[in-house]
Order: structure tokens, then sequence, then C-alpha cells
């Protein structure tokens, strides 16, 4: 299907009798958590809240306050020399950062590689593909590296997925590379979320488009100018009106 009849098809009556048969037609398949995960869920009680922050950096922050208050509670608690008790704060401050930051890349890594939870089938002969149009690595503020989003969307049973990193089309750019470089059978498209002051989901674009340079009239020609298709992300948070955002040539909407 042509990337431009993307944005309007789903609310048109054959988007909606698609989406009909593809519920009717669908297969899930669920893969229950080996036995020996158990042992980790503490640490996915940990990850998950930290990894789906707003942004990144919080991730960054809310480890660097746990490692902190480790080192704080230890300069605490152990009141022999002063230097000694700094220098154990300090090192107790660095291996709990350590440690928490290898349970986050573990974590990632487990995710990919261990075939647990739903995974969607597409019949063979099925007139549509399994797509997602918004994901986030951790190229901006998701859990997986744009490399581990692709193993992760083709296990799961997708086709085309588009990488939407805030404000940067980098995390799409190194997903497309590494589906490329491995002959990996799913479509990989480009683009970013422009996160204005109503947030725009950018897909096939090649270059960045930050708000820092474009505000949101003029971010939306320069994603059509590049061959892109502009979609309003969760557009009730936003701070313009449906019908601005039309008037703007919004193509679409996330429901």
């Amino acid at each position: 299907m042509p990337m431009e009849t993307l944005a309007w098809f789903a609310a048109t009556p054959e988007g909606e009798q698609l989406g009909r048969m593809a519920a009717q037609t669908v297969r899930v398949e669920l893969t229950p958590l080996p036995f020996w995960f158990a042992p980790l869920e503490p640490l996915r009680w940990l990850i998950t809240p930290v990894s789906t922050s707003p942004h990144a950096k919080v991730t960054g922050m809310t480890f660097a306050a746990l490692s902190l208050l480790a080192g704080f509670i230890a300069l605490w608690r152990y009141r022999s020399a002063r230097w000694r008790a700094l220098s154990g704060a300090v090192a107790i401050t660095l291996n709990t950062m350590l440690t928490l930051s290898g349970m986050y890349l573990a974590m990632g890594w487990l995710t990919t590689v261990v075939p647990f939870g739903t995974r969607w089938v597409v019949p063979e002969d099925a007139p549509f593909l399994l797509a997602n149009f918004h994901t986030h690595t951790q190229a901006s503020n998701g859990f997986l590296t744009p490399e581990q989003a692709v193993l992760w969307h083709q296990r799961k049973g997708y086709r085309i997925f588009d990488v939407t990193a805030s404000n940067t089309v980098q995390g799409g750019v190194r997903a497309k590379a590494f589906a490329s470089r491995h002959r990996l059978p799913i479509t990989v498209i480009v683009g970013e979320e422009f996160r204005g002051a109503t947030h725009l989901v950018l897909l096939n674009i090649h270059q960045d488009i930050s708000p820092r340079h474009f505000d949101l009239p003029a971010a939306v020609r320069e994603a059509k100018r590049q061959g892109g298709v502009v979609i309003a992300a969760h557009a009730w948070t936003g701070r313009h009106d449906c019908a601005d955002l039309i008037a703007q040539g919004v193509d679409g909407f996330e429901l």
C-alpha cells in the first residue's frame, strides 16, 4: 500500500472491514516465561518503571539517585575514620550504579533473545501485514537498542515497524542498517517523534526535524518535503485541536 494512503485508510469503511478481518484471522500464540526466569522477576519490577519514563535521561537520573542513596547510607552507617567512610561510600555508590546499569542492559538482552510472551501469526494469504508505526528505543526513551527492537518485532510477528525516536531519525537509521546488513525479513521505516507543542509521528523521513529549528507547521511541511507522512501522536495531549492540525496538513491521528 502506498505510504500516502496509510494515514486515512483505517478510517474508511474498507479499513474497518479489514480491521474486522484481521481480528478474525490473526492467531495469537502465548509462550509462558521459562521457569528459570522467575528469580529475575524482581529485576523486571525495578527496570519497568524506570525504562518507561518519559525521557531516557530519567533512567540515568533514577539510577544515580538510587546509587547516591546507597552511598549516603554507607556514609551514615560506617562512622569510622572520615576518609575511610567517604571512600567506602564512593565505592558503594559506583558499584550500585554499575550494577543497576548492568541489570538494565541484561534485561534488554534477555527480552530480545528469550522467546516468551505474545506472538501474532498472520496467515500467508492475508491481505494485510502486522505493523507498528510508533516505536521508541534507547535512541530516545525506550528500553531496547534499535538493533534489539528489530529482533523483538521480528520475533513477535511484525513485518513492518517504524523507529520513532524523539526529535531524531538516528534510531531508525541504525535499525534499518541492522536489518539490511543481516537480511532480516522485516521492513524498517525510518522516522521520528516530533516532540513540539503537539507531538507528531513522522514516517518515512531521512533527516532530523527538531522543535529547536521547526515549529509545528514548518515541521509538517519539512516532513512532506522529505516524502514523509505526518500522524498526530496521542493528539489529545497536545496544544492543537484536531481542526487546527488538519488545517496544518496532518495526514491522520493516533487513536
